[in-house]
């Protein structure tokens, strides 16, 4: 391991879909920190130089609210995004067969995206409900062979002992989690293996209409930005004053990353000329 290299914040404990995102980004060779909440991997950035890993939405729940406000109110960088299709494992000790099962362990969440394997499978198993996947994971080790838990399949990496019995077994395919890597500073370097590179560029911009600019308004900042904006999200705004709001805004360009970088400062040029709030949150 490059004890050089700064470890990776993520949302625990380990054996989450946070920490399999990280993981998946970062590879083995990295140490891994987890945090209890959002806000403390942003602290864990912000405070001892780590990088970061937080959820940014899911195609099922939505954006993740304490990010986007983290980000509106934090002094980070955003350098990058992973997607995670989320797959619920069936864990259990190595050995167990699926007609020994009486216990099925995981979070709330977990076991009601998976209630139609268990009716098909498992329909006498008692359920019992744990803090987290990876809580569960650990249980299923501490108990009885005939417990299994429902969690991500590097609990099975993690946690010595157990296998992977069934993967996949959420009712729901369509179930994807995407990410943001962050950094307290825009140039600092990221460990491990290098990023694919893609054409396709994304940046992500905090705005705000001026409340000396009565006239301006959200979508006249984005008429001046001239960018093709992917989504955009609204947050209040950090000054304290009623119902006026903060918009981050993501933006995608087709283009080699020096030209995007250039376009993009040129948007913000013409965004604080119009009478707007702007900075650069992330690009990459």
């Amino acid at each position: 391991m490059d004890m050089q290299a700064p470890d990776v914040a993520y949302l625990g404990p380990s054996g989450t879909y946070s920490h399999q995102a990280a993981h998946d980004r970062f590879g083995p060779d990295i140490a891994y920190a987890e945090q209890r909440t959002i806000t403390d991997v942003f602290h864990a950035v912000t405070n001892r130089g780590a990088v970061g890993v937080v959820p940014q939405e899911n195609t099922i729940f939505g954006a993740v609210v304490e990010t986007y406000d983290a980000l509106s109110r934090t002094d980070v960088f955003v350098r990058g995004a992973v997607t995670l299709a989320v797959q619920h494992c069936l864990l259990v000790k190595s050995g167990t067969r699926l007609e020994e099962i009486e216990t099925i362990i995981s979070h709330e969440q977990a076991l009601g995206q998976c209630q139609e394997f268990m009716r098909a499978y498992l329909p006498e198993a008692q359920l019992v409900r744990a803090s987290s996947t990876a809580a569960a994971a650990r249980d299923v080790l501490a108990g009885p062979s005939s417990c299994a838990a429902i969690g991500s399949k590097l609990c099975a990496v993690l946690f010595p002992g157990l296998t992977v019995l069934r993967q996949s077994i959420q009712a729901e395919s369509a179930n994807f989690t995407r990410f943001y890597i962050i950094t307290k500073e825009p140039t600092a370097p990221l460990p491990g293996p290098p990023a694919h590179e893609d054409r396709t560029q994304a940046a992500l911009l905090a705005l705000a209409p001026s409340p000396k600019e009565a006239s301006v308004d959200i979508t006249t900042i984005i008429t001046v930005l001239q960018l093709i904006v992917a989504r955009i999200d609204r947050r209040p705004a950090a000054n304290g004053v009623p119902f006026q709001d903060m918009y981050l805004l993501e933006v995608k360009g087709d283009m080699p990353a020096v030209e995007w970088r250039a376009r993009v400062e040129k948007a913000i040029k013409r965004a604080q000329g119009s009478g707007a709030d702007a900075r650069l949150v992330g690009i990459w």
